[in-house]
């Protein structure tokens, strides 16, 4: 499915694609998007939810 979306991506002239998954949570999902290429930015206490809870989050970026 990611395959896909990088492809329809390319074909529609797209230079970047990216995603901000929150770190604690969707660790498969970082570890599926890194080993595709994607480049792992980390930024610590990003998110933030509605009680106040602080969550690290990965900025991840496939240059296209």
């Amino acid at each position: 499915m990611v395959n896909n979306f990088i492809s329809v991506a390319r074909d529609h002239g797209l230079r970047h694609l990216t995603c901000m998954p929150i770190a604690e949570l969707e660790e498969d999902a970082i570890q599926t998007l890194s080993d595709l290429g994607f480049e792992k930015i980390p930024i610590a206490g990003y998110g933030t939810d509605p009680d106040g809870a602080q969550y690290d989050m990965v900025k991840l970026v496939l240059k296209l």
